[in-house]
């Protein structure tokens, strides 16, 4: 394949990569929210992504759609690699496992869940988001911005004492 051929072949993955970037961007907005019930809905976006995959299949044909799935793989595999190496290097956890370039690898079948995240949590980290809540068994949240402004602890309500109208 010569210089020509490989440009117009990379000028091809064009409509593909473009076809993926509808519901990344879905994923990637409702990622940055800190409510469980929005940020569900970043889902969506990665199984948009793995939908669009298969429409593409039959649209632009199997070798523009992998390249361009391919392409999208490497760069996410790669900004969560970096996120890794550097929490890793920030980390003062002696037991803090080491980032691997197996994450790369991962990324060619997994971007569609790893760019969020890697956005979410580089931000995180940057301190433009706060940290997302994180789920406890009972459904209530703990973490997050709101917790971490001090807010005052309530004593749950005692079932044992009668409220005004109840028998």
């Amino acid at each position: 394949m010569n210089k020509a051929d490989f440009t117009t072949y990379l000028s091809s993955l064009a409509q593909p990569a473009l076809a993926f970037a509808a519901p990344l961007v879905v994923a990637l907005v409702f990622s940055l929210f800190s409510s469980p019930g929005i940020r569900g809905w970043r889902n969506l976006g990665i199984l948009g992504c793995y939908l669009v995959l298969v429409g593409c299949f039959f649209a632009f044909g199997w070798r523009r759609t992998l390249g361009a799935w391919l392409v999208y793989g490497l760069m996410s595999g790669m900004l969560y690699f970096a996120y890794e190496l550097v929490t890793h290097r920030r980390s003062t956890d002696p037991d803090q496992p080491k980032p691997t370039l197996f994450t790369i690898v991962n990324g060619l079948f997994l971007w569609p869940i790893m760019a969020p995240e890697a956005v979410e949590y580089s931000l995180a980290e940057l301190g433009v988001l706060g940290s997302a809540p994180e789920s406890t068994i009972d459904g209530s949240t703990s973490g997050g911005p709101a917790s971490d402004a001090g807010a005052a602890h309530e004593e749950p309500e005692r079932r044992d004492e009668k409220h005004p109208g109840q028998p």
